[in-house]
């Protein structure tokens, strides 16, 4: 672990060691505001930590999401490869059930530019994959076909922001569609190279993205994904850049730690039960 990722540790540990929140510590009595309040206080202290630019969003019991921090840029990158592998699972069916295995546990670029191309490739396909973002209420992503910057991975370089990200994840969990739950199951076999943070704990569903735009110079390292805490489940996605790939990869290892040995002191959705 780098130095600058172990003072984030410190920092992290400083700033949330007696959160009342999520560490049961406080004076008694002491009032936080609306739960949706003082998650978003303990969420800015966590994402102050980093020295990198960091984000995280989590979906609240009610739908809403409640986002911390800012980034420059939300790039996809393999994130994308989910909503690409349920659109192309529609359309084939188990046809590609191999493929869509290979886009999702070993986050295969030729397996998704596949899928991809199943959809039509270019515009006909990343409009595809935009109308299933909005039946997860994505109103504003807009999936980038290949030939937008070039080579065969144009999607990956989507802007996908944190918040609608994390409401996808909940939206995925809570789907009932064979192809929707054929590719969340995928995301709790990940293989080793690609289980971090969320996917490694027991309730894990979990997609990684990374990499480094070569237009701006920004690093990012992000994870998409649900852990079942046994009240319900914790939806989330989290964002860091940096001008350092390999130091926003540590820092993020980081920050999805610490959010899976909390999630079950985050909100949470039940699939299935109308919150009143």
């Amino acid at each position: 672990m780098s130095r600058r990722v172990r003072l984030a540790v410190t920092a992290l540990a400083c700033a949330l060691g007696c959160s009342p929140v999520l560490s049961g510590c406080g004076a008694p009595g002491a009032s936080t505001g609306s739960p949706a309040d003082a998650v978003q206080v303990v969420l800015e202290d966590l994402v102050a930590a980093f020295p990198d630019d960091a984000q995280v969003s989590v979906v609240t019991a009610d739908g809403d999401v409640v986002t911390a921090g800012e980034v420059p840029e939300s790039t996809a990158w393999s994130t994308i490869k989910v909503p690409i592998a349920i659109e192309a699972l529609r359309e084939s069916g188990d046809e590609l059930d191999e493929q869509a295995k290979l886009a999702i546990t070993e986050s295969d670029n030729d397996a998704a530019s596949a899928l991809f191309e199943t959809l039509g490739g270019g515009y006909q396909a990343s409009t595809k994959i935009d109308n299933l973002l909005r039946e997860a209420d994505d109103t504003s992503t807009l999936t980038l076909p290949n030939a937008a910057l070039g080579g065969d991975t144009g999607f990956g370089m989507t802007q996908w922001s944190s918040a609608d990200q994390a409401r996808f994840a909940a939206w995925m969990a809570c789907s009932d569609e064979d192809a929707v739950q054929h590719v969340y199951r995928l995301m709790a076999d990940l293989v080793d190279s690609q289980a971090v943070g969320v996917e490694t704990v027991e309730g894990g569903h979990a997609k990684s993205g990374w990499g480094t735009n070569e237009h701006t110079g920004v690093s990012t390292m992000r994870q998409m994904g649900t852990i079942d805490t046994g009240s319900g489940l914790a939806a989330m996605s989290i964002v860091i850049t940096g001008s350092e790939l390999e130091d926003v990869t540590e820092e993020i290892d980081v920050l999805a730690d610490w959010l899976a040995g909390h999630a079950g002191e985050l909100p949470v959705i039940k699939c299935g039960v109308d919150e009143q």
